[in-house]
């Protein structure tokens, strides 16, 4: 027995080298449904060949343990969201939601062909690229308002006239503005 193999494993596994470069080029793609980048992974330290890791059951199972912590810490987080979500309304502190989206401008090249009777006007699906525009929406769902803020860009600066905005123009009166965003 060598040093990289354990003394009881339930399945060895030894793989070849282009069996390892296919499961590492599937988890490296970033494409592949996270079941399967999941077995590939476990694939990849089970395996008992002279180049690879050779894992124990336990330490895969207990390398399983790390991910569910990870998904674990992402409900905990999940859950503070969406206790804010449940606050009272009070007009002080308004809760407001943050997203941002670039969107593709197009213009139309052709010219519809206009209704006439019995048939309805006509547009082609051609159109021309036309550049991207940036939007920024702001929504507080308890003060029943919303915003959208267009940008040519989506920079730094743009993200933070924003929230000038909001904090000067749209709440002044606010002591407090409870942002809930995603990853900006």
């Amino acid at each position: 027995m060598t040093a990289k193999q354990p003394a009881v494993k339930k399945y060895i596994v030894r793989l070849s080298d282009e069996e390892r470069e296919r499961l590492n080029a599937l988890i490296q793609k970033g494409k592949s449904p996270a079941r399967q980048v999941l077995k590939a992974r476990i694939l990849l330290k089970a395996d008992a060949a002279e180049a690879g890791e050779a894992w124990s059951d336990g330490q895969i199972a207990e390398g399983a343990g790390y991910q569910q912590e990870a998904n674990a810490a992402f409900v905990a987080g999940m859950e503070d969201v969406l206790e804010v979500y449940q606050r009272p309304h009070d007009p002080a502190c308004p809760v407001v939601c943050l997203d941002e989206a670039t969107k593709q401008l197009i213009k139309q090249t052709g010219v519809p062909v206009p209704a006439k009777p019995g048939r309805p006007a006509r547009h082609d699906y051609e159109y021309e690229r036309n550049g991207t525009a940036n939007l920024f929406m702001l929504f507080a769902p308890l003060e029943g308002w919303r915003h959208v803020k267009v940008t040519e860009r989506h920079a730094a600066m743009d993200y933070a006239r924003i929230l000038k905005d909001l904090s000067d123009t749209h709440f002044p009166e606010a002591a407090k503005i409870v942002l809930v965003q995603d990853n900006l």
